[in-house]
């Protein structure tokens, strides 16, 4: 079959030369493929290496940041409540900023915020005395940059208080300080109005008046727990209606003014502190 006289018939040449050239074709696309990939991966390997270098760039950055620890507090005498502050139950916060040595020491105090000259005058006689493990870097001692906001907070009340004082009112005996709503919100302050019964118990606790962001359902739930003592000068003991203050401060702190609104400030003797020895 196609062939003839031992020759091969024209369509049997024919079919031979397509098959040859069939075979050169496999064999030059399987060359082709073979030197592809090469070339592939050197472009692959090209385009990876610099998102590889831009990856490390960082953690090699990060190791060059030196290693700091900020000053610890170990000696701090408290401030005195001033007398005058006293006198009236007004609660206080001193925010004060100050440079403290290599050595532990302070220096270039500040004070940044005050809700008194009173307070400010008190937190001013004791932070010269205290002492601190300061700041390193890298393991070596330096001098850094301290702030620190200290509340005046009245835990005990006098028991003392003349009537023109209290202005003839109750006596508030234990607080129930609310819940800050949150440094980040910013300052805040609210004005209670709520009527105490002859037996002293709070009720129908109302926010009269508020600036800034107020849970105002927590705030009454605080103010309901308080526990007052009936006025001296109410031998009676009938129903009351008072009024409080409460200041929430940025730095996170929650201050009561009782009553409200508060007499005028006496003059208070400025406390004296023994210097501590330096460590």
């Amino acid at each position: 079959m196609g062939k003839i006289g031992g020759k091969f018939t024209p369509y049997r040449k024919t079919m031979i030369k397509a098959s040859w050239m069939v075979l050169a074709a496999a064999l030059a696309l399987s060359g082709c493929s073979k030197k592809s990939e090469p070339a592939k991966a050197a472009e692959n390997a090209k385009a990876e290496t610099p998102v590889a270098a831009a990856s490390q760039a960082p953690a090699t950055a990060s190791q060059a940041v030196p290693l700091t620890t900020r000053p610890k507090l170990y000696y701090y005498p408290k401030p005195v409540f001033p007398s005058s502050m006293q006198r009236i139950c007004k609660e206080g916060e001193v925010c004060v900023s100050m440079l403290v040595s290599a050595e532990g020491i302070p220096s270039d105090i500040k004070i940044d915020a005050s809700s008194d000259p009173a307070f400010s005058k008190a937190m001013m006689d004791v932070v010269p005395l205290w002492r601190f493990e300061p700041a390193t870097r890298d393991g070596v001692a330096v001098a850094h940059i301290f702030k620190v906001a200290i509340p005046f907070y009245i835990n005990s009340r006098p028991i003392n208080l003349s009537d023109s004082v209290m202005m003839g009112q109750p006596e508030l005996f234990g607080v129930k300080r609310p819940a800050h709503p949150g440094p980040g919100r910013g300052a805040a302050q609210a004005v209670a109005e709520f009527t105490l019964a002859s037996d002293t118990i709070v009720t129908d606790v109302k926010i009269v008046e508020s600036t800034g962001f107020i849970d105002e359902k927590k705030l009454v739930e605080a103010l309901s727990q308080w526990v007052f003592m009936p006025s001296r000068g109410d031998t009676a003991r009938s129903t009351s209606k008072v009024k409080a203050q409460i200041l929430f401060t940025e730095a996170g702190n929650v201050l009561i003014q009782y009553p409200y609104p508060a007499p005028k400030a006496e003059t208070a003797a400025p406390s004296q502190v023994s210097a501590p020895a330096d460590k």
